[in-house]
């Protein structure tokens, strides 16, 4: 699927107050890669569908207090058990929803046929 960079992303993108993950998705699917989007200018953030001018400064004055590697370190310090969609056993039923979790928290084991659809 992506890389494992870009679970920092994710994770960073869902961080982003008045974001929701239909929006996340769109970022998502515009620029291919939440890592480049994270870097974009707020012109380029505008020609995503649902980000107004508004939205698009939130954006700026979020990202600009976000390190998106340390808040991943500090994260996982606390949260190991959790995907993104960019991993690998994130349930792929999950995925065909519009407004699917950026970041989908578990305990315990995980069988992977059961997250695939897999019988």
């Amino acid at each position: 699927m992506l890389n494992n960079r870009e679970k920092i992303y994710w994770l960073a993108w869902s961080h982003i107050k008045g974001l929701g993950a239909t929006s996340i998705k769109k970022i998502y699917e515009n620029f291919g890669s939440l890592q480049k989007a994270w870097e974009i200018s707020a012109q380029e953030l505008l020609t995503v569908d649902g980000i107004g001018h508004k939205l698009c400064q939130t954006i700026q004055d979020q990202r600009n207090k976000i390190d998106p590697e340390k808040l991943f370190e500090q994260h996982i310090a606390k949260n190991p058990l959790f995907w993104t969609p960019n991993d690998a056993l994130y349930p792929s039923l999950l995925l065909e929803i519009p407004s699917y979790p950026c970041a989908l928290y578990y305990k315990g084991q995980v069988k992977e046929s059961e997250n695939k659809g897999i019988s």
